[in-house]
């Protein structure tokens, strides 16, 4: 395995096993880059740095072939090497000067590569510890949760109203012809309404406001499930929707900062609660209980203390890192 402790932030940034955790993260990538953070703390801010360069283009990886993907990536490789020789030769640059002008230089290789592949794409990404909203083309409203991206084709908006959606985002949708959105686990269809997605993972749940929803899933044999507004659906581990009823009065809402969970999987809600202080999380030993409760996004401690104190889990903060110990 490639000895990454020496790596710089632009090096980090430019390298394929790096970008791949950092925008589609899997178990086995999780598991490497948490167990590396714990060898080397001195690290995580260069990492965080790294990560942040990534997520600020979000190149679409499953959309390119993995030759074209090789030989973007060994381009960009190249790019930065004939970049570092051209800055050995102005002496007067300063370091600050010379990493402002390689992060500029992959931010443009990186954004050249995305619009060419993608010339017609739209795409609104938020970074973890953040919530934006974004008005779509038709006025229909979308508010994004933390580490969370919506795409969608501007200039076949008015045939297609279709997004796909990537994280968590509460949807206004404005009346009109049928309006979906599309994501890892399923896809949902509505003509006016409003209503929630969280795609996260082996997460899929929706939540109807107002109006009537249509969702189906890919993993589930089961016909379209439709939705009216206090009505909810999950999809359970065994890859079925489960329908769920709750009171609109009493709708926790992640967009006024607020944090709800019903007999939910503690490591869902842990990974939640860092994503909304952007820090990172990892977990020692077995933490595979089940958490009923709430926190807010107001202050990290309490929102520990809250999660982790009914369960009986240590938790630890090192600079921009979580830590959950099994007692």
């Amino acid at each position: 395995m490639t000895d990454y402790s020496t790596y710089t932030i632009e090096e980090l940034a430019a390298d394929q096993y790096f970008c791949r955790w950092v925008l589609y993260p899997d178990a086995e990538s999780e598991d490497f880059w948490n167990n590396w953070q714990l060898a080397h703390p001195d690290k995580q801010e260069l990492l965080k740095t790294a990560r942040q360069l990534v997520r600020s283009v979000g190149v679409k990886e499953s959309e390119i072939a993995e030759e074209r993907i090789a030989e973007l990536w060994q381009n960009l490789q190249t790019q930065i090497e004939q970049a570092e020789v051209g800055a050995a030769k102005i002496r007067r640059l300063s370091s600050r000067s010379w990493y402002i002008g390689i992060a500029a230089s992959i931010l443009l290789l990186m954004g050249f590569v995305y619009f060419l592949l993608n010339p017609q794409e739209t795409t609104y990404l938020v970074a973890k510890g953040e919530q934006h909203s974004y008005y779509l083309p038709d006025s229909s409203k979308v508010s994004l949760n933390a580490d969370s991206r919506i795409i969608f084709v501007e200039g076949k908006w008015a045939e297609d109203r279709s997004v796909y959606l990537e994280g968590e985002g509460f949807f206004e949708v404005e009346k009109g012809s049928s309006f979906k959105v599309h994501t890892q686990h399923g896809q949902v269809e509505v003509l006016g309404t409003s209503f929630n997605v969280l795609t996260r993972e082996t997460q899929f749940e929706v939540e109807c406001l107002t109006g009537k929803v249509a969702v189906k899933t890919f993993q589930s044999t089961e016909a379209v499930q439709y939705l009216t507004a206090g009505k909810g659906t999950k999809l359970d581990e065994a890859g079925s929707l489960i329908e769920n009823n709750f009171q609109l009065e009493d709708y926790k809402d992640w967009r006024r900062g607020e944090f709800y969970y019903e007999n939910e999987k503690v490591t869902h809600v842990l990974t939640e609660l860092a994503r909304q202080f952007d820090k990172e999380l990892i977990f020692q030993g077995s933490v595979d209980q089940r958490y009923s409760g709430s926190f807010t996004n107001e202050d990290m401690k309490d929102a520990l203390y809250k999660v982790c104190w009914p369960l009986n889990l240590a938790y630890e903060i090192r600079q921009d890192t979580i830590i959950i110990k099994s007692n």
